[in-house]
């Protein structure tokens, strides 16, 4: 039936103008879905703007660590700080719901240490440069799902170099005196989507022998959330593991009072001292 018939039996006419635009509207949708191409210049660009958005963060997250010699998980106040990233700095208590403290796990990225104290069992660890392998300063960057290429060259990775491959993108960084290269996995995460950082992955030579890093990121955040993952998985071979689920935390304009990353003054009174694994 034509629409000069369908009008004399009561029907409007059709809106051409208006299919039109739903036409266009679906157009622009499909569009908007579909990644951009990747470039090396704009996959790094990703990273500093990532990077740049997380700096300063506080909050709740369940804590989970597991290895030959520990197992403990705990709800913890986790405080992290890159504001000068050179020198991050990180913070965790576990507590319990009363307040009392049974964990505490401090990183100091100015004087490259890691403290970890076990009051249940009356033991204080310590490290300094590295902890199993990885070098201390890149814990909390690692942590935090932060990796900008720009200050990782402060620390001898140069010339990075991006591949693709079904959707997903890598960023290679080398070290001038060699070594393993370190990996940084990107993927597109709606959103948007944004391209982010989806994995961290190298290797460390101990005198056991050469050791896979894996860290692993999921469950994005929102732009008020800088879109930072809410859960981090760091594995390192054979059989330790080191799982951060955020529950709730907000984003910090300042950096914290460098005090709250150093040991507090006696606190390792009558604790046995050994050293970080």
């Amino acid at each position: 039936m034509s629409c000069r018939a369908l009008e004399k039996e009561g029907y409007p006419r059709p809106r051409i103008e208006f299919l039109g635009v739903f036409l266009a509207i679906a157009f622009i949708a499909q569009g908007c879905g579909k990644p951009k191409p990747v470039t090396p210049s704009s996959a790094l660009q990703a990273l500093a703007d990532q990077a740049a958005d997380a700096r300063v963060c506080r909050g709740r997250a369940w804590v989970s660590v597991k290895s030959a010699r520990q197992k403990a998980s705990f709800a913890g106040v986790v405080v992290l700080d890159r504001t000068d990233s050179a020198k991050p700095r990180l913070r965790i208590e576990a507590l319990d719901p009363v307040g009392g403290l049974h964990h505490l796990i401090l990183v100091d990225g100015e004087r490259d240490t890691l403290d970890w104290a076990d009051f249940d069992s009356g033991v204080w660890r310590s490290g300094k440069s590295k902890w199993r392998g990885i070098p201390i300063h890149l814990l909390p960057h690692l942590l935090l799902g932060s990796m900008d290429t720009a200050w990782l060259g402060r620390f001898g990775y140069t010339a990075p170099q991006v591949s693709s491959q079904e959707g997903a993108e890598t960023v290679t960084l080398r070290k001038e005196a060699g070594g393993e290269p370190l990996r940084l996995g990107l993927g597109w995460i709606p959103p948007g989507p944004r391209l982010l950082l989806t994995s961290v992955s190298t290797a460390v030579r101990e005198r056991q022998g050469l050791r896979k890093v894996q860290v692993s990121y999921g469950r994005f955040g929102e732009r008020k959330d800088r879109h930072a993952p809410q859960d981090v998985t760091l594995s390192v071979e054979p059989d330790f593991e080191l799982k951060l689920l955020w529950r709730e935390r907000e984003w910090l304009d300042e950096a914290p009072d460098a005090e709250l990353f150093r040991v507090p003054a006696g606190r390792q009174t009558g604790m046995k001292h050994d050293d970080l694994p």
